[in-house]
This record gives C-alpha cells, structure tokens and sequence, in this order.
C-alpha cells in the first residue's frame, strides 16, 4: 500500500519511527467477524511513499533551504532510488 501525501503531515506530526522510509502500521479491522463475533485479527501493512510523496518531499526541502533546480532534482533522484530499491528488502515478521 502506498502513503497517501496528506497523510504525510500527521506522520511527521506523530513522530512514527520509519523503516527504510516506510510506514509499519498493524490494521484491526472492528467490524465483527462470523456469527461467533470473534475478534478481529491484526493485519500489519508496509506503507511505501508515493511519487507525490517524494515530490512534495523535494519541494518541501527545496523552498525551506532555498535550493535551486539542480539541488531538487539530485535530492529527488537520490529519494527515488532509495526508496524503490529499498522495498524489496523489507521482511514483515509475526513477533
């Protein structure tokens, strides 16, 4: 699944920890399951960033440390590398 940008905000705002860049969230579905109403089960989600996301990332950092073209497009590139590369190796383990 992918970081929606508007959630963005509240993540920095949250202070979550990040994990090569993405979000491990755990998602408990409350609705009830089956006529016994058992409880729901935890499912854990790999939230990655968005295109969007890394743009408005780069856009961000651009205009807080007033970088020119050059610095934005080096910053995206090194973002997008990172991040795309980096999916592969995440590994969601049951604890």
């Amino acid at each position: 699944m992918r970081v929606n940008i508007y959630l963005v905000s509240c993540v920095l705002t949250a202070q979550c920890p990040l994990v090569l860049g993405c979000l491990i969230v755990e998602v408990r579905d409350q609705r009830p399951k089956g006529r016994n109403n058992e409880p729901p089960l935890p499912e854990k989600i790999v939230l990655r960033p968005t295109a969007d996301s890394i743009n408005h990332d780069v856009k961000t950092n651009a205009r807080e440390n007033r970088w020119g073209d050059r610095e934005a497009m080096e910053l995206e590139s090194r973002l997008l590398v990172r991040s795309y590369s980096a999916h592969e190796k995440i590994i969601l383990m049951d604890c």
